[in-house]
């Protein structure tokens, strides 16, 4: 198996099996996982974070294990797949006691993705329409001008440090932002 990680390398798995003639084999599927980094590169501020969101109201800064967020796309392809696999971990993503929030692009799609998807999303999952202030201002403090992919998702510390980041879709991306839920 082989997982391409951020900048592009690839972790490689190799497992040897026997296939037996007239026997079915099943084998799991392992994808080797990018450690956590062991500091972020980048920090903001909280506070303006949440502003910028339209979630100051929503959300309660102190005593949070952190926030999840991801600016996403609806209906295209690499949104249906991160959306999709939050779906399937719907009960572990609603024990996080952080702040879980989805921001697109503007109210009206915001509306339909909520219809289309909010009852089978974890029920502490936040929505703001305001995409454009608060994925400037993670793109400014990484030194970014533009996104280079759909979605984007990061994981900020109660500090305000960006401990993960990824632009785009990769397979177990929900399993990569589940190790920040403990």
């Amino acid at each position: 198996t082989g997982n391409r990680i951020q900048g592009g390398t690839v972790l490689a798995g190799l497992e040897f099996f026997t296939v037996v003639p007239g026997k079915p084999v099943a084998e799991d599927i392992r994808l080797r996982k990018d450690p956590l980094p062991a500091q972020g590169n980048a920090r903001i501020s909280m506070d303006e974070f949440l502003t910028a969101s339209g979630l100051k109201q929503a959300c309660s800064l102190p005593g949070g294990k952190g926030t999840i967020a991801a600016w996403l796309e609806p209906g295209k392809e690499p949104t249906r797949h991160l959306v999709a696999e939050m779906k399937s971990k719907k009960a572990e993503f609603g024990k996080f006691q952080g702040t879980l929030v989805f921001i697109l692009p503007d109210a009206a799609s915001l509306g339909e993705f909520r219809k289309a998807n909010g009852a089978d999303l974890p029920g502490n999952l936040r929505f703001s329409s305001n995409f454009n202030g608060s994925l400037e201002m993670i793109l400014k403090a990484r030194h970014e001008t533009k996104a280079n992919g759909f979605p984007v998702v990061l994981f900020l510390d109660t500090g305000g440090e960006i401990r993960y980041y990824s632009e785009g879709y990769r397979i177990g991306l929900a399993d990569d932002l589940a190790r920040f839920l403990k």
